[in-house]
């Protein structure tokens, strides 16, 4: 309910910048620098809005044997102030957090809603992650699917020219 969504966001200071029946696009001067788009539609063609559709017979038929989006990850220069917006805005529920890991100096895990979104804060100025920062600016970092067979998804990035950075163990990270 985007309206519900705009009295609840302007009550907390935030702005709205466009609005139209059935979406909204949140200032990002009050989001902390992040562009949030927000919609009460179905995607038209959905195939999971079909009375018959299956996840699993879903899941097996594109290529990679995707089963699901697993998360986003964020990139950001400080995790605090993007975490505590997510909570306080977006109702967002912790599941991780973690300091001191080998890219990153903070760590950040959480669901919105049945979505996982990760934050990530550069462990040291000079690191491939701050690096990445300086150069792309904010955002997003990384998206990760649930594949059924990381080693089937390995052969069909293979066979489409993808270079993979590791052979698949328990995950695959593609650049």
């Amino acid at each position: 309910d985007v309206g519900r969504a705009e009295k609840a966001l302007q009550s907390d200071g935030i702005g709205v910048i466009e609005r139209r029946p059935h979406y909204l696009a949140i200032d990002p001067k009050g989001a902390l620098g992040l562009a949030f788009e927000l919609t009460d539609v179905d995607l038209p063609g959905d195939p999971r809005l079909e009375e018959e559709w299956s996840r699993t017979k879903w899941a097996w038929e594109p290529a990679l044997s995707v089963e699901s989006l697993w998360s986003v990850t964020l990139l950001t220069g400080s995790v605090e102030p993007i975490k505590d917006f997510l909570v306080n805005v977006f109702g967002a529920t912790q599941v991780g957090f973690r300091t001191g890991g080998d890219h990153a100096k903070m760590s950040y895990f959480c669901y919105i809603g049945p979505s996982r979104v990760a934050l990530m804060e550069p462990k040291m100025p000079g690191s491939q992650l701050a690096r990445v920062l300086k150069a792309q600016g904010p955002g997003i970092h990384g998206v990760s699917i649930h594949a059924v067979d990381l080693k089937a998804a390995a052969r069909y990035l293979r066979s489409q020219g993808m270079g993979l950075i590791s052979d698949p163990g328990d995950r695959l990270t593609v650049h």
